[in-house]
């Protein structure tokens, strides 16, 4: 770890990339915070950036050169941390690196105590919306992925710790609370409980909020998924799944080493659908995986027309450093891999128009989490995302008729009598 001074400098912290990566950068902004440093609000008013880095594909790690170079260009140091330092240091080129595994020297050398949740959550600031990490690395060791390579083992960390935290971030203004991981049915694998129970004890705080539950792998989730479904009842949780699927052809899900089959990613579906028909169900998909034939393809295509999920996160395969898939036989084209991922990405819009096209001319209820000078934003029990042309107050609950629909959100007109 290179050796970097922050005293007597306006210092900003940035996220990249995942929840969990913005939720690390908030975390270390205000634990410095805390210590006495100067952060500030914007790049522009600082000397000294630190990015938290993402790495999970080449696109974010040319993100990430074009703002250090910005940055440098403007005579500002910049420190690089996150899951780039740690998993693929190059990509940060001349920048200072500070990787996962060095915050504890660090720390000690800025004179800030050790935090309860290593994940550098703060005690949280007001703001409607919380990101809570209840724990860091990965139970999987999927063959494309260099997040395990960052964020290393299982590590939970405490209900008690989580529970108190969401509890101050709640008392403090947040009216949406997002439940994040690298996974989040991995919590508790190291300690021998359930993240079904974490949740019913979440939903149990005292307070005007909702929960959203992070992305949840398929693997093993069989053996308690009638729990999870249980716990998603509760009035404060969000009738939402983030399912990663990646790609609906077993010997592509072999290849990628996900640990689970098609025939099993049905029976979720199915067992989520039977249980709330009205929840938003996203999933990721990798398109141009290595070996993946123009049939395998197809499959994923058809099962995206047959499951209509509410959002498709499509991404390009892009081979990491140190992966095994980095070196796989069958690498794919990259015009190819572009056809098939602007092909994905079309079909899944067009799916979910016609979604949300059903909620026309209906009244639908939500909870204001974001507003700006002309609109707010808010959500739906199931987390459709609604925008109203008008300036209602953070943590409002309000209803609505939807007059028109993007396949990303509602666009609604308020009651007037609310």
């Amino acid at each position: 770890m290179a050796i970097f001074d922050l005293k007597g400098k306006k210092v900003y912290v940035e996220g990249m990339g995942c929840a969990l990566s913005r939720a690390d950068a908030a975390g270390l902004a205000g634990i410095l915070k805390g210590a006495g440093y100067t952060i500030v609000e914007g790049d522009d008013q600082a000397d000294l950036i630190i990015i938290n880095g993402c790495t999970v594909r080449e696109a974010s790690d040319l993100k990430l050169r074009e703002k250090i170079a910005k940055f440098k260009a403007a005579g500002k140091e910049v420190v690089v941390t996150g899951c780039t330092a740690e998993a693929n240091p190059y990509a940060a080129g001349k920048a200072t690196l500070l990787p996962l595994s060095k915050r504890g020297e660090f720390f000690a050398r800025v004179g800030v105590a050790e935090p309860e949740i290593p994940s550098l959550v703060p005690p949280p600031p007001g703001g409607p919306v919380y990101i809570m990490p209840i724990g860091t690395g990965c139970g999987g060791n999927c063959s494309y992925c260099a997040t395990k390579l960052a964020r290393g083992r299982i590590a939970s960390y405490s209900s008690r710790a989580i529970v108190s935290t969401v509890q101050r971030a709640v008392e403090r203004g947040a009216v949406e609370v997002d439940l994040t991981a690298v996974e989040i049915n991995s919590w508790g694998k190291d300690t021998g409980q359930k993240f079904p129970d974490l949740l019913r004890s979440v939903s149990e705080l005292n307070g005007d909020f909702m929960i959203r539950v992070g992305m949840i792998n398929p693997r093993s989730l069989l053996d308690w998924l009638d729990d999870l479904l249980d716990a998603f009842s509760g009035e404060k949780v969000f009738k939402f799944f983030h399912i990663p699927i990646q790609s609906f052809n077993d010997d592509v899900l072999k290849g990628m080493e996900r640990g689970y089959t098609v025939s099993e990613v049905s029976e979720i579906l199915r067992a989520v659908r039977r249980r709330y028909p009205d929840a938003s169900v996203h999933t990721d998909i990798i398109a141009g995986f290595p070996g993946e034939t123009e049939s395998d393809f197809e499959e994923t295509v058809k099962a995206l027309k047959y499951y209509s999920f509410d959002k498709v996160n499509v991404a390009r395969f892009s081979p990491r450093p140190l992966t095994k898939a980095a070196s796989m036989k069958g690498q794919i084209a990259e015009g190819e891999k572009k056809r098939r991922t602007e092909l994905l990405t079309a079909l899944w819009k067009e799916e979910a128009l016609k979604i949300n096209s059903r909620y026309l001319n209906r009244r639908v209820a939500c909870i204001v989490v974001e507003r700006n000078a002309s609109a707010a934003l808010g959500r739906t029990v199931n987390y459709k995302q609604v925008v109203m042309r008008d300036r209602i107050e953070i943590a409002r609950r309000v209803n609505g008729l939807v007059q028109s629909v993007t396949p990303i959100d509602l666009r609604i007109a308020l009651a007037k009598d609310l």
